[in-house]
């Protein structure tokens, strides 16, 4: 390289000279000398340049060997410090396991002297306070006892009023309503009427969810008795829907499709009233029981009623024919009373046609039959038939009482 650095030196001198020959000559000396100066020195630098690469080599070759041994030695260190950390872990659980053991013996001798402590406190509290403390716990047996009779009372006086109403209820339920003949009017009697008022007034207290079918039919007996047709029908057609799920007589089912159909034909739903007339004749009427021939026999002469409202007059006369024929000889006192409401209907159709005379006759036929019958209810009919007769012959004799 330094030959280079030479043969370039020389190169530029002489181009120099060549451009410019005769103006600077003495600067062509001065490189002269520089270059034959480098010259002249060329070979020690050489022998310094070796020497210095030799050194060089030593220094990397010593640099080596330090690197091995510094490795070595540093992966001793590793491996002593990793031992160390090993026994400082060991040491650490260890102490950790000392610590815990002492500290549990120190839980449970501190939760014994606690317990102890606690124990004679007890004492001395109970020994200081026994007395009071068993007076107010005397006194506390003593309210309860009391409230305890107080409940037993309230729940006596509850049961015997729910037994006084149940019986209440259970009185109106059995009784029968009384619809409204144009040509035998009548109404319950005061007892009556009072015997459902009061079962009402019972029932007030018994959440409607659990009304029986005959719950709601004494509400309706009542609503019916108020002439508050539209609540009593409902209240009749629920019990009719209860009776449908849980069972009750096939008396009990006569007399709410009764009371439903005499409350539609008070609302003038007279054609509903007299299918519910004839549902009660096709279900009962091959029943030998007297009550169910009695709920047959007022449905037949309730729907001659209504036939005769619905201008089927005819059909009406008929009908009371037909149960003057089939219940006429019975003694039982109720089918009594119907036959002689249907012979009566049949004569204040007669009347209504103008038959005066036919039915002037149909209604002696009553008197002649009936006069001396002792049932109240047949009484009540003899007398008001007896009212329609002296209006059919103008006679002035005293009218009979309505009932």
């Amino acid at each position: 390289m330094l030959q280079f650095l030479l043969s370039l030196s020389l190169c530029l001198t002489f181009t120099a000279t060549a451009a410019q020959p005769s103006e600077q000559p003495t600067e062509i000396q001065q490189l002269k000398l520089q270059v034959q100066t480098l010259q002249a020195t060329a070979p020690q630098q050489q022998e310094d340049i070796k020497q210095l690469q030799q050194q060089t080599q030593k220094l990397t070759n010593d640099f080596a060997v330090f690197t091995q041994v510094s490795s070595k030695q540093l992966d001793m260190q590793d491996k002593r410090i990793s031992d160390l950390s090993i026994y400082i872990a060991f040491f650490g659980i260890l102490i950790t396991l000392v610590t815990f053991v002492i500290n549990l013996g120190t839980y449970f001798t501190a939760k014994g002297r606690a317990k102890q402590e606690a124990e004679e406190i007890s004492k001395k509290w109970f020994a200081d306070n026994g007395s009071e403390f068993t007076d107010e716990i005397d006194k506390l047996r003593n309210r309860v006892s009391a409230i305890q009779n107080e409940v037993e009372e309230h729940a006596n006086k509850t049961k015997k009023k729910m037994d006084e109403d149940g019986q209440k209820i259970a009185i109106a339920a059995q009784l029968k309503i009384i619809p409204s003949d144009p040509s035998l009017p009548s109404k319950p009697s005061d007892e009556d009427l009072q015997t459902v008022n009061d079962a009402n007034q019972a029932l007030k207290s018994k959440p409607e969810n659990d009304f029986t079918a005959e719950d709601h039919f004494v509400r309706g007996l009542n609503e019916f008795n108020a002439k508050r047709f539209d609540s009593a029908l409902i209240s009749f057609e629920k019990a009719i829907d209860i009776a449908d799920t849980v069972p009750v007589s096939a008396v009990r089912n006569a007399e709410f499709i009764f009371a439903r159909a005499i409350t539609l034909d008070m609302m003038n739903r007279t054609e509903e009233a007299v299918k519910l007339y004839n549902q009660i004749q096709q279900r009962y009427d091959k029943e030998t029981s007297p009550d169910l021939r009695d709920s047959v026999a007022r449905a037949l002469v309730n729907k001659s009623v209504a036939l005769g409202k619905l201008g089927k007059k005819q059909e009406a006369i008929e009908l009371s024919e037909y149960i003057a024929r089939i219940y006429g000889n019975d003694d039982d006192p109720n089918l009594r009373e119907q036959t002689a409401r249907a012979i009566g209907n049949k004569g204040f159709t007669l009347a209504e046609l103008g038959k005066e005379q036919e039915a002037i006759q149909t209604f002696e036929e009553i008197v002649k039959r009936y006069a001396d019958d002792p049932e109240p209810a047949i009484q009540r009919v003899v007398a008001n038939t007896r009212q329609l007769l002296n209006e059919l012959r103008g006679d002035n004799e005293p009218e009979a009482e309505p009932t």
